[in-house]
């Protein structure tokens, strides 16, 4: 295979062999995923620039500082240094470009150098004008009434979000500001002048609108079979499988359409003049700072739909009704009483839940903040939350979250693995009666901890991932980190314990033989290995098969001599059947020669739910994986067959 070939290079990865992981290759040119204006001047109007202030210039109009009584100056150069950009509407903006003029004089033999403002404006269909005038530049901030960055993003102040919510109502559906109501979304698709197309848009449903904005060919999807479609221009296409999410998904996409048409039209006229089809945009290939442009277009287009799916006066009327409803004032109620009112706010505007909760927030209801936060594949008990706890942490967090910070924080790891906490209801919490409760096989917080949660439960900062391009969550409170390790052993102690324990088990996995009259040892085989671990644990084959939901075979196979190769979560499955100990797994996993995947995300689920859900078994584990889309460990149990029993 040439590896050399194309965007993307597959690199050998020095710690896993066998495995390979891709970088970019820099000796292959690719064009942006995003491209600024500033960078289209750059790179195609450099000597249009130049020729303007030159032009200016030999003609007596351009501001020129003083270089002295005697000095004949001329023009050496001329640089686009940045560009400011001001939206004037949906397809054109004002333009004013810092320009760097290099003057020389030879009179005196002095090089001079001075900033302009070209001031121009540009529009997609119909005639533009870069040159509308020319004036000395001292770096004066410049009055934009509508702000753009360099991608054509508008700035918008997080104050400004109602306004502008309520101008885009007020344009395309002015009858939704009337009074509490669900917005006709039909409607107001079409008075934007686009359509509604219901497609299936990605195999796993994760991708849950697009706009197409121009005629083109769009992957879609069959079951699991990509298909080509030409879909035309003007569309937005929506998941056939988002039904509860349908409003707010479509409205999502109204917003980008509405505020960000400026962006995407930039990104086609780029691409049509280097005869590039626009493509979805790929975040591997995007620098930082396209990352933080496509991270404030959704920002933009998340909170200004919430704001208009729920409109703050209309809010204020559901309000005043259902605190009748109530009995009482809204403030005072209590958690169940302000989940009753985010589900009246969701069955009256067709909103998520997490907008109604943050609509609530932001009008000043603090303890809303404990009620519907996303736990373990469900939303957790509604709980307390302190008033003066900041809003960027939570005690929430899902299974999948927490197992990833695994391996990235030494005190985290420490507390996991110290015993010391159990993983209740979506929370870290401290292992005590007072706190937690066993129900049926899974942990719960007891009312004691519910409404102490500073007290038991360990917070996480959420902190903004650029890598992945998603709210990721992992810096944690290193007071509290401090603290609750107190009530567990110290590194010191648990470091001995560990290495007397693991000397002595070891020493298990040894077999003694006689060669030539003397007595000698070794180490067990694989199969030997195996066979000997399961005869410790006291199950037959049969019932270590059913543990770990897997075939008899396959664990024929792994005690055989013959050379097998199982997957990890093979073997996890096994580990968990047989609650197997640190250093045995780790024997197993380099007889198998996957000692190379403990650092993966599988393996790092597996030591998640050994340290945190005591007592679980494979096949929570297996519903827990089918629950987010992954594959599962095993993939069901079978039993020996009646020939084989026989035999």
């Amino acid at each position: 295979m040439n590896y050399e070939i194309g965007p993307i290079l597959m690199q050998p990865d020095p710690l896993r062999p066998g495995f390979s992981y891709k970088v970019r290759n820099p000796r292959c040119y690719k064009a942006p995923e995003i491209v600024s204006f500033t960078q289209i001047l750059k790179e195609n109007y450099v000597v249009e620039y130049g020729q303007f202030i030159r032009r200016e210039f030999a003609h007596g109009r351009l501001p020129v500082p003083y270089f002295g009584a005697y000095s004949k100056p001329v023009i050496v150069d001329v640089l686009i240094d940045k560009g400011y950009y001001d939206q004037l509407d949906s397809f054109s903006f004002a333009m004013y470009v810092i320009c760097d003029v290099h003057f020389y004089d030879p009179v005196t033999g002095e090089d001079y150098y001075q900033k302009y403002c070209v001031n121009g404006y540009h529009a997609f269909y119909s005639p533009s004008d870069y040159f509308l005038g020319v004036d000395i530049y001292r770096g004066e901030r410049l009055r934009l009434k509508h702000h753009l960055d360099d991608c054509l993003v508008p700035y918008i102040r997080k104050a400004h979000y109602d306004a502008y919510a309520y101008n885009f109502l007020l344009k395309y559906q002015p009858e939704a500001l009337e009074g509490p109501c669900k917005i006709d979304i039909e409607s107001l698709v079409k008075a934007m002048g686009y359509r509604i197309q219901v497609e299936q848009l990605s195999r796993n449903g994760k991708v849950k609108a697009k706009t197409i904005f121009h005629t083109k060919m769009v992957t879609v999807y069959e079951g699991d079979k990509a298909v080509q479609k030409l879909i035309e221009g003007g569309t937005i296409l929506v998941s056939s499988k988002c039904d509860p999410d349908y409003l707010m998904n479509i409205l999502h996409e109204c917003i980008h359409i509405e505020y960000h048409m400026l962006f995407y039209e930039l990104q086609y006229y780029y691409r049509s003049l280097v005869k590039l089809e626009i493509p979805d945009f790929d975040e591997f290939f995007m620098s930082e700072d396209q990352q933080d442009t496509i991270h404030s277009m959704e920002i933009q287009a998340n909170a200004i739909s919430a704001r208009a799916v729920v409109y703050k006066e209309n809010l204020d009327i559901t309000l005043e009704n259902f605190k009748d409803e109530l009995g009482r004032d809204i403030h005072h109620t209590d958690l169940y009483g302000y989940e009753r009112l985010i589900e009246h706010i969701t069955e009256t505007y067709g909103s998520y839940r997490t907008t109604a909760k943050n609509r609530l927030h932001h009008l000043g209801f603090k303890r809303v903040r404990g009620v519907f936060e996303w736990g373990d594949r469900s939303y957790a008990k509604a709980h307390e939350i302190p008033d003066d706890f900041p809003d960027d942490w939570t005690y929430t967090l899902p299974i999948e979250e927490m197992s990833k910070i695994l391996g990235t924080n030494l005190t985290f790891d420490k507390l996991v693995f110290s015993g010391s906490f159990v993983y209740a209801d979506g929370h870290l919490c401290l292992n005590h009666p007072d706190y937690v409760i066993n129900f049926n096989g899974r942990w719960w917080l007891t009312e004691k901890a519910k409404k102490n949660m500073a007290e038991c439960c360990l917070p996480f900062r959420r902190v903004y991932g650029k890598e992945n391009y998603r709210y990721t969550f992992g810096e944690l409170n290193k007071e509290q980190q401090a603290r609750f390790y107190e009530m567990a052993f110290s590194a010191e102690q648990l470091k001995a314990l560990e290495a007397n324990r693991d000397e002595y088990l070891l020493s298990l996995l040894t077999v003694e033989y006689e060669e030539n009259g003397v007595k000698q040892t070794r180490k067990m085989t694989r199969g030997e290995t195996v066979k000997f671990l399961m005869k410790r644990s006291g199950m037959t084959e049969d019932a270590v098969a059913e543990a770990a939901d897997c075939s008899v075979e396959t664990l024929t196979a792994l005690r055989s001599k013959k050379k097998y190769t199982p997957r990890l979560g093979t073997m996890l499955a096994f580990f968990t059947a047989l609650n197997l100990e640190e250093v045995y797994r780790n024997e197993l996993l380099i007889m198998t020669k996957l000692i190379s995947e403990i650092d993966s995300e599988e393996y790092k689920t597996y030591l998640w739910f050994k340290n945190t859900v005591p007592g679980f078994n494979v096949y929570q584990v297996n519903d827990y994986l089918r629950s987010i889309g992954k594959s599962t460990w095993t993939t069901g149990y079978k039993p020996r067959s009646k020939a084989q029993k026989a035999v």
